[in-house]
């Protein structure tokens, strides 16, 4: 789900669907119609079941619809009442994955908090969203941590260090419970190779401490 998987019309969207699924990576947030789209895979990790919803904010042209090939819409009422139906089907950690943002800019709109807290209210566990091309910033409702951006991972944008240094986040989860997340600075080199870096000599400490200032109004660190 994000704002290009239409460039190539539906026939993109069906091979790219099936050439994941040929190498056994699962597919969410795209497809032949809504229905399709908003199907939810599961990931299984040492007997926990993880459901991760997709989602397309903004660019309503590549949205789906009945009989219409494209991305699940960020919308209330389809990501809440997807968020519930992983949960009946027996999903332990609900991940929703929004394609959101401004590009290069850390700050969310108020509009995507307000989406955030529809869905941490429906039982989302986990929002990482992404598009910004920039780590952003981070906040906590309800005890639900909300990441805006992650930034790229691997991305041809190398004109400038906010554009190229990112952070992973590591999520740690004792069967339904999150006890541990940190972000793990990095730096891609040659537009394909994301490097970890290390706080600890100073490396990818500044990029930490412009995620620390852009979320300073929500979290107390």
């Amino acid at each position: 789900a994000n704002n290009h998987i239409g460039d190539y019309g539906t026939d993109g969207i069906r091979d790219t669907r099936r050439i994941l699924k040929e190498h056994g990576l699962a597919v969410g947030g795209a497809g032949k119609d809504l229905e399709q789209a908003r199907k939810v895979d599961f990931l299984e990790a040492r007997g926990t079941q993880v459901a991760i919803i997709p989602c397309l904010d903004f660019v309503k042209v590549y949205w789906a619809d009945e009989g219409k090939a494209g991305a699940t819409p960020c919308v209330d009422q389809y990501i809440r009442k997807d968020v519930r139906k992983a949960r009946q089907a027996g999903a332990d950690v609900v991940i929703v994955f929004p394609h959101w943002g401004v590009e290069y800019t850390r700050q969310p709109l108020e509009t995507m908090r307000k989406h955030a807290a529809r869905w941490v209210d429906a039982r989302a566990d986990l929002v990482i969203g992404a598009h910004s091309h920039v780590a952003g910033s981070l906040e906590e409702i309800e005890g639900v941590p909300v990441l805006y951006s992650l930034g790229n991972l691997i991305f041809d944008q190398h004109w400038s260090t906010n554009t190229m240094e990112s952070a992973m986040l590591e999520a740690t989860f004792h069967g339904d419970q999150l006890v541990e997340m940190r972000l793990r600075p990095y730096i891609i080199h040659d537009t394909s190779q994301p490097n970890l870096l290390d706080p600890a000599r100073g490396e990818g400490l500044k990029l930490l401490l412009e995620m620390k200032k852009a979320s300073s109004a929500w979290l107390d660190w």
